[in-house]
C-alpha cells in the first residue's frame, strides 16, 4: 500500500496555513487535500498545474511534492491581469519555492505542444469554461502515467466546464477508476487498462446521478439566482465532499488495480 511522508502529519499544518496567507478561493480543506495529492504519489510522473493565479495552491503543491522528491513541479498560466504575475512571483518568493516550481508564463495548450513528459498529477484550475476544461484534459491526458490522478477545481462552484466535463470525461470514461470530489475538486484515478476501472463502475454512476441535477441550473455559464439558486445549494449538499481519511483514501486508489499490484502479479 501506499505510505505518506514521515513528516507529512507533522508539516501539512504549517503548508495549509503558509497557503491561506497568499490571496486565492481555495479552501484549507481542499488544501489539504491537494497536499495529500502531491506529497503522496500513485505513480511516477510529474505534477503539473494548469492555473495559478497569485500562488496559493502553487507554493502547497511544490512544498507538499517536495516530501516525496526533489522533482519541481510544474505550473503554467497565462497572467492577464494586470500585476498578477507580480503578485505571483511574491508569493513564490516567500515561500523560498523558486527552485520548487517549474513555471510557464502562456496559455495551457501552448506547453502542450511538445509535452513529452508522464504526469502522475494533473491539476486543472484554469479558465472553467467548458471548452478551456475540456481541451486542458485533452491534450494533457495522453501523458498521464498509469496510475495518475486527476483533479478538476469548482466541480460545485457552479461552473459548467469544471462540472460537466468531470462527469462526462471523468466519471463516465473506462479509463478512470476511484473517484470522489472534496470541497469543490473533483478526482479520479487514471488506469491504462480500461478494465482496471470496472470495479469503480457503480460508485462512479452513483456519483454521476449525484451530479446531473446540476447541470441544468448552470448550463451555458450561467450562475443560477432566486430560487434556481436555493436549488443548487440544496442539490450540492446531496454530494459527498468531505476531505478524505488519508489512510482510507491510500487504501482506495492503492488497491489491487493499481499499477504496483498489477505488476507484482505479472
Amino acid at each position: 500500500m501506499l505510505r505518506l511522508p514521515a513528516s507529512f502529519d507533522t508539516t501539512v499544518d504549517a503548508l495549509v496555513d503558509r497557503a491561506m496567507r497568499i490571496e486565492g478561493w481555495t479552501t484549507p480543506r481542499e488544501l489539504r487535500f491537494l497536499a495529500l495529492l502531491a506529497a503522496c504519489p500513485t505513480t511516477t510522473g510529474s505534477v503539473l498545474e494548469i492555473g495559478s493565479y497569485r500562488g496559493r495552491s502553487t507554493t502547497l503543491l511544490a512544498r507538499a511534492a517536495e516530501l516525496a522528491s526533489n522533482v519541481p513541479i510544474v505550473a503554467v498560466d497565462h497572467f492577464l491581469q494586470s500585476g498578477a504575475y507580480a503578485a505571483f512571483q511574491q508569493s513564490v518568493r516567500a515561500a523560498g519555492a523558486e527552485s520548487l516550481i517549474e513555471f510557464h508564463q502562456m496559455m495551457s495548450w501552448e506547453l502542450s505542444v511538445g509535452w513529452d513528459r508522464p504526469l502522475r498529477l494533473l491539476w486543472i484550475d484554469g479558465n472553467h469554461t467548458y471548452t478551456a476544461t475540456r481541451r486542458d484534459l485533452e491534450v494533457f491526458a495522453p501523458y498521464l502515467a498509469d496510475g495518475a490522478i486527476v483533479a478538476i477545481d469548482d466541480v460545485l462552484n457552479r461552473f459548467e466546464g469544471s462540472l460537466r466535463v468531470f462527469m462526462e470525461d471523468i466519471l463516465l470514461s473506462p479509463h478512470y477508476g476511484a473517484a470522489g470530489i472534496c470541497g469543490s475538486i473533483g478526482w479520479a484515478q487514471y488506469h491504462a487498462e480500461a478494465q482496471c476501472s470496472r470495479p469503480y463502475r457503480r460508485d462512479k454512476l452513483r456519483l454521476y446521478r449525484k451530479l446531473s441535477p446540476l447541470v441544468p441550473l448552470v448550463a451555458f455559464d450561467c450562475y443560477p439566482s432566486g430560487l434556481a439558486k436555493l436549488r443548487y445549494r440544496l442539490l450540492r449538499s446531496r454530494v459527498p465532499r468531505g476531505l478524505p481519511d488519508s489512510s482510507d483514501w491510500m487504501r482506495k486508489i492503492s488497491g489491487p488495480f493499481a499499477p504496483d499490484h498489477r505488476r507484482a502479479a505479472a
